[in-house]
């Protein structure tokens, strides 16, 4: 999940696939870090961010390891592990794009739900401009390092700024 920015500082975000840690470890560590004293509270809490993630049996997801779990179960608990600080600011880099359609649809919805409920601001990276019309109030759209163009779904699709931001969102009608 790259990386999440709050009040407190930053944290790295990694993938619970790439650590071979159980999902225990994984997350009671940062809500204990992150003001949550005490294993039971920090158990706790865990459980609680599994549950507003949309994991059906927290409980037993608590006790697992990454190789047990789907992939969008590990992206659930990564994402249930970037909330564990309450930071303000959320940076997601290309967190979805190992999952199938239908599994990145889903997780989709959780994330528009968790976005209205905490009033997050979400940078959410991604080269899948499907992707970024669903999720996104503004689009920037950056070609090797330079902005190209900034702003709505709607409004970048319908005047591309460029040729490169036309054909990066599959723009067939461009005129320069």
């Amino acid at each position: 999940l790259g990386l999440c920015l709050g009040a407190g500082g930053a944290a790295a975000q990694d993938k619970p696939a790439e650590l071979k840690i159980g999902i225990t470890t994984f997350l009671s560590g940062p809500a204990a870090v992150f003001g949550v004293p005490g294993k039971a509270a920090a158990k706790a809490r865990a459980l609680e961010l599994l549950d507003q993630v949309g994991i059906p049996d927290p409980a037993r997801v608590y006790r697992s390891f990454p190789h047990e779990l789907s992939g969008g179960m590990r992206q659930r608990v990564a994402l249930a592990r970037a909330f564990a600080q309450d930071a303000d600011v959320l940076l997601m880099d290309e967190p979805f794009g190992a999952l199938d359609a239908m599994t990145r649809d889903v997780l989709h919805d959780e994330l528009e739900r968790l976005y209205e409920e905490r009033h997050l601001t979400i940078v959410f990276v991604t080269h899948n401009v499907r992707e970024a019309a669903r999720l996104a109030d503004r689009i920037v759209v950056m070609n090797r390092g330079v902005i190209e163009q900034i702003g709505a779904p709607v409004e970048v699709y319908r005047r591309p700024a460029s040729a490169f931001v036309a054909d990066f969102i599959g723009v067939m009608n461009f005129v320069r």
